[in-house]
């Protein structure tokens, strides 16, 4: 019949409870449950020795610890049982006769090769042995190599129906002990553990041993095992945190740091275009940042991976595919904006929230001012209101969800440009050629992309009152003529200006503004003279050199100047002709000047430009004689003497007093001989009438009386 004994915290109590088949011992709060042998009896007064620890040594041999029992009978010895399986049986392995002596070596236990199961018995006075109060194992420790990069460890319980934590320790280098894991066996009791070790020294003999400290501090050593293991075991795929691009447009990437403990580096990816080659790496666990000096990723989008290695090179496999932002732009000119379109953003841990826009006008590096923002599945953004001719320089930043880690695109450089207007637009000449026709010459740019050339003309002043009166589509040939008609060139000067069109419609380059001189004539009858007076010319980039005066009599103008005068500035100036000694004809003076330019031209040209033909007009002049003798020397025709009339409407009559019409002629250089019919007049007063046109054309009568002497 077997009995069941209670001890708590390591008193022995002299209450023993019977009916049992084991004894629960609670020692420093821990509980051992022991099967009591069915031959012990309790008639000793004394209970066995309690097993504390059981360590195996390097040889094999085992040492025994145990707490002696509060001793209430005559100490005999102990008795050391030993079994090499749990059932037994159990034979005697030896005596121990000191009652105060704790441990014992087991030599020649073989605890390395196998598991050793013992038990002590108090043997009293008379040779009463008290009945065992448990049973311990040596721990045998077995380590095998799965060829996986991890060491597999099982051993035994150091005691059935126990709870227990065990220290795993692994020696490398020899002689070197670390602790590198620890394993409790659950409540049920389990007899048998293991413990996975991952292997992170890359080829070399490693050993192991499980270890198991008491509350007392003793501990007890399992068999030692292990071989040779190798590091296998790639780290784990180092995680993208961050992929931008910084302000020179190089890729700047930062990630997360590897949870594998092993690891000794980072290698960074680039993807070529066919396939991924390593560009560099980044040494230490740690880091968690590059910037790749060597990217263009202001040219394109490029894509990044990357993996970690330890120190025994395994490295891991690619991590996920990162792509910077590629940010473009496209102008739209006439609405002066910015179209910009950017590459999605692979997206944060967190999730992608959204895109930011920033705008710089003081350089690639900024500061960069945020304009707007955009949902995280748009990909566009027209940037408007731009000022015209202005650098900008623009950026998308990718936001996570957090709003706290953020990717930048790369920088672009935006010209906000206006249509491309012409190099020059210049009037080389605007000149009278008909009494109401102007001429107009133009050089143009023709390689700027314009889409017409407005002519405007004012009647009046340089700067206001301009009405278009004509346009020239893009394609003309420079120079571009005009002919502009209908006009009052004797009363006015007109103003003139050309305005290219550029491609959005919009007015792009004026040209010069030109003038036309306008020539007036203030006749001087008394003295015989005209004075002519015309205003400056303009504008001309050499300037006016001089002006050559022309005149004409009759309307027959001659080619060659009466005069040159040289150019003043003062916007106004006069000529005095006298014509005097310009007897013939019929007192009509025509004038034109003639602008000259000067040199200087920063285009090359030497042009001129002509005025209105203005008229000066000198009054009609007849001296008629009171009498004449045709008989005589002198004075024998009677005829006036005409200066300044219109010869093609003359008449002359003569009539006597009964009103007959005795002679009459058209020609001013005919005049009367006093005779009608071929016969001689009597003497005596007869009537003259003259019918002629003035040199401003009116018509003029005259009439008067003559006396024919004989």
């Amino acid at each position: 019949m077997k009995k069941t004994i209670k001890i708590f915290n390591a008193k022995l109590s002299s209450t023993i409870r019977k009916g049992g088949a084991r004894v629960i011992f609670v020692f420093l709060g821990l509980t051992l449950f022991f099967p009591i042998h069915a031959d012990a009896t309790l008639s000793c007064g004394d209970i066995s020795p309690i097993m504390s620890c059981a360590s195996v040594l390097p040889n094999g041999d085992v040492t025994l610890t145990w707490l002696t029992p509060v001793n209430t009978g005559v100490f005999d010895s102990y008795h050391i049982f030993k079994s090499n399986a749990p059932g037994g049986p159990f034979v005697i392995l030896d005596s121990v006769f000191v009652a105060n002596q704790t441990t014992y070596t087991h030599i020649g236990a073989g605890a390395n090769v196998a598991p050793v199961y013992y038990y002590i018995q108090t043997r009293c006075l008379g040779h009463v042995f008290s009945p065992a109060v448990d049973t311990i194992h040596s721990i045998f420790l077995n380590v095998t190599n799965p060829a996986n990069g991890t060491a597999l460890l099982n051993w035994n319980s150091i005691a059935s129906n126990t709870i227990s934590t065990y220290s795993i320790y692994q020696e490398y280098p020899t002689g070197v002990w670390m602790l590198t894991g620890s394993k409790s066996n659950p409540a049920n009791g389990q007899a048998n553990l293991n413990f996975i070790d991952t292997i992170y020294i890359c080829n070399s003999t490693i050993n192991y041993r499980v270890e198991l400290t008491n509350s007392s501090g003793c501990i007890s050593k399992s068999s030692v095992s292990g071989g040779i293991f190798q590091n296998i075991i790639v780290p784990e795929i180092p995680l993208f945190d961050t992929l931008s691009v910084d302000d020179n447009n190089k890729a700047l990437m930062s990630w997360k740091k590897s949870p594998s403990s092993d690891v000794k580096g980072y290698v960074i990816y680039k993807f070529n275009g066919a396939s991924w080659i390593p560009v560099d790496s980044v040494l230490g666990i740690n880091s968690s940042a590059y910037n790749y000096l060597l990217s263009n990723a202001g040219s394109n989008s490029e894509q990044y991976r990357l993996a970690a290695y330890d120190s025994c090179g395994n490295i891991s496999p690619l991590g996920a595919v990162y792509s910077t932002i590629h940010l473009t732009s496209a102008a739209d000119i006439c609405n002066r904006s910015a179209l910009l379109s950017w590459t999605a953003y692979p997206t944060f841990s967190a999730g992608l929230a959204n895109y930011r826009i920033f705008k710089a006008t003081t350089g690639v590096t900024g500061p960069y001012t945020l304009i707007d923002s955009v949902g995280a599945g748009m990909l566009t953004y027209t940037a408007s209101g731009l000022a015209p001719s202005t650098t900008y320089y623009f950026k998308i930043q990718a936001v996570d969800v957090s709003g706290t880690k953020t990717a930048s695109s790369n920088r672009i450089t935006f010209y906000s440009a206006t249509p491309v207007p012409p190099l020059f637009l210049y009037i080389s000449k605007v000149t009278v050629v008909e009494p109401n026709q102007i001429d107009l010459t133009c050089h143009i740019d023709m390689n700027s992309p314009t889409k017409q050339f407005k002519i405007l003309r004012s009647p009046d002043t340089a700067s206001s009152n301009f009405i278009q009166i004509a346009t020239v589509p893009s394609g003309a040939t420079s120079p571009i003529s005009f002919t502009d008609n209908n006009l009052t060139v004797n009363n006015k000067s007109y103003y003139y200006k050309v305005i290219s069109v550029d491609s959005c419609g919009n007015d792009g380059l004026q040209s010069n503004v030109s003038r036309t001189m306008l020539l007036t004539i203030l006749s001087n009858n008394k003295a015989s003279t005209n004075q002519l007076t015309w205003n400056d010319y303009a504008s001309w980039s050499g300037g006016v050199a001089s002006y050559n005066i022309y005149r004409g009599v009759n309307g027959i103008i001659d080619s060659t100047p009466i005069a040159n005068v040289p150019y003043t500035g003062a916007g106004t100036n006069t000529f005095t002709d006298d014509v005097s000694q310009l007897l013939q004809g019929q007192g009509v003076f025509s004038y034109y000047v003639e602008a000259i330019e000067g040199g200087g031209d920063v285009y090359g040209f030497t042009e001129n430009s002509l005025s209105n033909t203005a008229e000066g007009y000198q009054d009609s002049k007849i001296f008629v004689p009171n009498a004449f003798y045709p008989d005589g020397i002198h004075n024998t025709i009677f005829k006036p003497v005409a200066l300044y009339i219109d010869f093609s409407d003359y008449q002359f009559e003569i009539f006597n007093r009964k009103g007959l019409q005795v002679f009459s002629t058209e020609n001013l250089t005919e005049g009367w001989d006093g005779t009608y019919k071929g016969k001689q007049c009597e003497l005596g007063v007869y009537v003259y009438m003259i019918q002629y046109k003035s040199s401003r054309g009116e018509y003029i009568d005259l009439k008067g009386s003559v006396t024919l002497l004989r």
